[in-house]
């Protein structure tokens, strides 16, 4: 976080949710991706955010490989099935019944559009 340009953040405060979220992933045995880990590793800072504060693509693209390296093996495959159809596919004026039409009905777990 650039502390200059927003006063009102720190990093101080980032890595105290960091650890926070750590623990609470421990606690419900979910993934943890430590991002402070990732971006501390990625270069400068400054190329990683447009302003300080929200990513830039190249902060985007550090956050993507760390969600994937922390996926299970089966998950980082680029085949994975597409459960739902593409957003630009549904029709406009009724998406949830788009929704129904194309997926619900095969989905091989409970839907709430059925």
């Amino acid at each position: 976080v650039d502390c200059l340009r927003w006063p009102d953040r720190s990093m101080e405060s980032a890595t105290r949710y960091s650890q926070a979220a750590r623990r609470a992933a421990e606690a419900e045995g979910a993934i943890f991706v430590d991002l402070m880990a990732a971006f501390s590793q990625a270069g400068p800072f400054e190329r990683l955010t447009n302003d300080g504060l929200h990513l830039s693509g190249a902060g985007n693209q550090v956050v993507f490989e760390a969600v994937l390296a922390s996926l299970p093996e089966p998950c980082q495959q680029e085949c994975l099935p597409i459960d739902l159809p593409h957003f630009m596919d549904l029709p406009p004026k009724d998406p949830a019944a788009g929704l129904r039409e194309a997926a619900a009905g095969a989905l091989p777990y409970p839907c709430r559009f059925r």
